[in-house]
């Protein structure tokens, strides 16, 4: 492990300088999405939704599942992967970052995204802005597991990681670098989120970075929004902030009222997403929940 890490840290060096030379006016703000779902029926459902909502516009998506999980007629591409929720979903993560790499050149910013993850394209874009796209990021909703009795978990406990439903971003130079411990990944992997976190972090000593649209849990029951146009900022005085019990795993700040002109990515269940005009996001939520 040492050596790898020694070997990680030339390349990675190498990378890092080569992204510098991009000329400051080359800049992009462009992102892509890659959407990992699964054959059961009920995540197909999910990807409908998408399609008829968040994801009819934007042409910079892709939707992939493993072997058994294609499905021509909603343009779900198939990845040579089990759709189990262990190392299959390790698998599309790392081989979906792959293929929205050489799919989309233009793409300085990676999402990994799951079924049930509603994307704000546009403004995620926007947002995203307030970082350096040439060097390594990983940004997403701090979360952790606590899932400490569990083998798999022992060494990704309490660890900060972002949070896979509510989205992962990544650099392209990272996503790009990241394929170079693919064989590593898919070694170690037993659930994407906790794991990808573990392997950034000690490997090449990059944290996950917050932005306040990028939404974990708990989950929508209803999502108020303004159409067209820039909504007017939330009125003052704000609602209280949304405190949920840390059971198992989740994010680890509580949710605030939002403006909606900031959400980027959320964790919403697409059945229970609803467009309404309104100034902010203040719901009311479900519970806490795995995806």
């Amino acid at each position: 492990m040492n050596l790898r890490r020694a070997v990680f840290a030339a390349v990675g060096a190498r990378s890092t300088a080569a992204g510098f030379a991009v000329a400051e006016s080359d800049r992009l703000t462009s992102i892509s999405v890659v959407v990992v779902t699964s054959a059961l029926q009920e995540y197909q459902q999910r990807v409908l939704w998408a399609k008829q909502s968040w994801a009819r516009d934007w042409p910079e998506i892709l939707f992939v599942a493993g072997a058994s999980g294609a499905n021509v007629s909603l343009g779900i591409e198939s990845l040579p992967c089990s759709d189990d929720e262990e190392r299959g979903v390790c698998c599309k993560t790392i081989l979906g970052l792959k293929l929205a790499l050489k799919r989309f050149p233009e793409a300085q910013w990676i999402v990994r995204a799951v079924d049930d993850t509603v994307v704000f394209p546009e403004q995620l874009a926007a947002e995203l802005q307030v970082f350096d796209a040439r060097r390594f990021v990983y940004v997403g909703a701090p979360s952790i597991t606590l899932l400490c009795h569990m083998a798999k978990f022992a060494k990704q406990c309490g660890e900060l990681h972002a949070g896979g439903g509510g989205g992962i971003v990544l650099s392209r130079p990272l996503a790009e670098f990241l394929l170079n411990l693919e064989d590593l990944f898919l070694k170690l992997c037993r659930h994407d989120d906790a794991f990808l976190g573990h392997l950034l972090r000690y490997v090449l000593d990059v944290h996950v970075m917050a932005l306040p649209g990028i939404l974990q849990e708990p989950r929508f029951e209803q999502l108020r929004w303004s159409g067209p146009g820039l909504p007017p900022r939330c009125p003052l005085p704000l609602p209280p902030s949304v405190y949920s019990p840390m059971e198992d795993w989740g994010p680890l700040q509580p949710f605030a009222p939002t403006d909606a002109a900031r959400l980027g990515l959320i964790h919403a269940v697409l059945a229970d997403f609803r467009l309404e005009r309104s100034s902010c996001v203040c719901a009311p939520f479900r519970r806490w929940g795995a995806i």
